[in-house]
C-alpha cells in the first residue's frame, strides 16, 4: 500500500484513534467521563508534507472501575466505517497536583470503501500509553504496532482484453507517538485540545519509513 492511500483512509476512518485526551487522571469510581471532538492528521516525508483539510468526529468515554483505574472507550470518524479504540487505565501516582498513568489498549477497524486503488482496508493495533502531568497540562508516549491488511486493485491483459484482480497486501509496523495536551476551563465541563507526532518504523513493507505522522484533537469534555 502506497503511503498516500494509507494515511487518507486514516483521515476518513479515524484509523488509528492518534489523539484521544490521554489524560493521567483516571475517572473516579462509578463516574463517567465523556467528551465529543474533531481530530485531523497529516504527514511529513514519503512524498512531502500532505494530510486533507478535513477533521473527522470522535466520541470517547471512560468509566470508573477502582480508585486509580478506569476503563475507556472511543469511536472516531464517519458512522460505520470508524475506528474502535478500547483501553485500561491505571494511575500509579495521584494526587491533587501530578498523576502517571499506563494504559494497554487496542483500536480496529474495517473500512470497506475503495479509494486510490485500494479497498477492504483492515487493522489491529494493540497499543501501550504512558501519561504524566497535572490537570491542566499533560504529555506522554504511546508505542501502537499496526497491522493491516487491504485489498490492492491491479490490471491485467491479455491479447485482446483486459480485467481487474485484486491482490491482497498486508503489512505492519510500530508506531512511537509522542503527545501532549491541555484541560482548560471551569467547572465539569472543559476545552481538552490534544497534539502529537509520531514516525512509523516499518516491520514489513517499507512504505511508511520515513513518514513523520502529525495529529490535532479540539474537544470538549464532561470530567465530574
Amino acid at each position: 500500500m502506497r503511503v498516500l492511500n494509507f494515511f487518507t483512509l486514516i483521515v476518513l476512518g479515524g484509523c488509528i484513534t492518534l489523539a484521544h485526551q490521554n489524560i493521567p487522571y483516571t475517572t473516579k469510581k462509578e463516574q463517567l467521563y465523556w467528551g465529543l471532538s474533531m481530530s485531523g492528521y497529516g504527514w511529513l516525508g514519503g512524498g512531502g508534507l500532505g494530510g486533507l483539510p478535513v477533521t473527522v468526529p470522535a466520541f470517547h468515554m471512560r468509566y470508573g472501575i477502582a480508585d486509580n483505574v478506569d476503563i475507556g472507550f472511543s469511536f472516531s470518524g464517519f458512522p460505520f466505517i470508524g475506528a474502535t479504540h478500547i483501553d485500561l487505565k491505571t494511575s500509579f501516582v495521584k494526587t491533587e497536583s501530578f498523576a502517571a498513568a499506563f494504559s494497554p489498549g487496542l483500536s480496529f477497524a474495517f473500512l470497506p470503501f475503495e479509494l486510490d486503488r485500494t479497498r477492504n482496508l483492515g487493522f489491529v493495533a494493540p497499543s501501550m500509553t504512558l501519561s504524566f502531568g497535572s490537570n491542566i497540562v499533560y504529555g506522554g508516549m504511546r508505542f501502537q504496532y499496526i497491522i493491516a491488511t487491504s485489498e490492492e486493485k491491479e490490471e491485467v491483459c491479455f491479447y485482446y482484453y483486459c480485467e481487474t484482480i485484486w491482490n491482497r497486501t498486508s503489512f505492519s509496523f510500530l508506531l512511537p507517538y509522542l503527545f501532549w495536551g491541555f484541560t482548560l476551563g471551569t467547572g465539569n465541563f472543559k476545552f481538552t485540545p490534544e497534539f502529537g507526532v509520531g514516525l512509523p518504523l516499518a516491520t514489513t513493507g517499507t512504505a511508511t519509513i520515513g513518514t513523520f505522522i502529525f495529529s490535532y484533537t479540539f474537544g470538549f469534555s464532561y470530567i465530574p
